[in-house]
């Protein structure tokens, strides 16, 4: 039986669901290639899914928080503001 869920982590188990749904696709003949094959091109698969997360990470944290010209989020404390 596959671990679930809550075996792996929400987000881990998702990364691996879409990598599976992505290699099934894209991937002609992924399922009759040897595991070993298989699991290796799964976990470079979910590194590159989780680098681009990361990255992605990056600019859309700027958007929601950034000010223009400096770094780091905006200080809601020091502003009296409430978090968005």
């Amino acid at each position: 039986m596959a671990p679930g869920p809550d075996a792996l982590g929400s987000q881990h188990y998702q990364t691996l669901v879409y990598a599976l749904t992505l290699l099934r696709y894209l991937g002609p003949g992924f399922d009759e290639m040897v595991l070993e094959e298989r699991a290796d091109l799964i976990e470079e698969t979910c590194s590159r899914i989780n680098e681009f997360g990361e990255i992605l990470h990056k600019p859309i944290s700027f958007l929601e928080h950034g000010r223009p010209k400096r770094r780091g989020p905006v200080n809601y404390q020091r502003m009296d503001l409430p978090p968005p």
